[in-house]
């Protein structure tokens, strides 16, 4: 779970973390600049909390990435049909991404920052944890954020 601390304020979750950063920090802004793309920017995060995360999250990174190396037992048949309604679940943001560079429009916004890390550590899965293959939209996508220095020097790996 991501969590800061500034300026004596503890702030959690990713949203709003993303939503401080933006506002207390200098840089580029996180969320897109016009009414619409802003909009844009906030149905896709609605559908990464409402229909990605459940499955991809909770269903498939959380039982690989903190049970299981936990020795806590994890059922490999639910991580499976997790990543299989993952995958659906990216189906409306693969076809999104057919017309737009990022979830915003033309520059990454906290819609592509909530979604990166997902893929990213999707992608160190193999066989029936991947949720994210043969969607080319998605990988492209992807591509462009993995090529950022920032998403670079902060990309997750898979625990040894």
């Amino acid at each position: 779970m991501p969590a800061m601390v500034h300026d004596g304020i503890t702030v959690y979750e990713s949203a709003a973390v993303m939503q401080y950063i933006d506002e207390a920090f200098d840089g580029p802004a996180l969320r897109p600049s016009t009414p619409g793309a802003r909009a844009k920017a906030s149905q896709w995060v609605s559908v990464f909390s409402d229909y990605v995360a459940p499955h991809a999250v909770r269903g498939v990174l959380i039982p690989r990435f903190v049970l299981a190396p936990r020795g806590i037992p994890v059922d490999d048949a639910a991580i499976h049909a997790a990543a299989a309604k993952a995958r659906v679940a990216l189906l409306p943001i693969e076809a999104a991404l057919g017309s737009a560079p990022y979830l915003g429009g033309d520059a990454p916004s906290f819609a592509d920052w909530l979604l990166a890390p997902v893929i990213a550590s999707g992608n160190t899965l193999s066989g029936a944890d991947r949720y994210a293959d043969d969607l080319p939209n998605i990988a492209a996508w992807f591509a462009r954020i993995a090529s950022r220095p920032s998403f670079a020097a902060t990309v997750p790996t898979a625990p040894s």
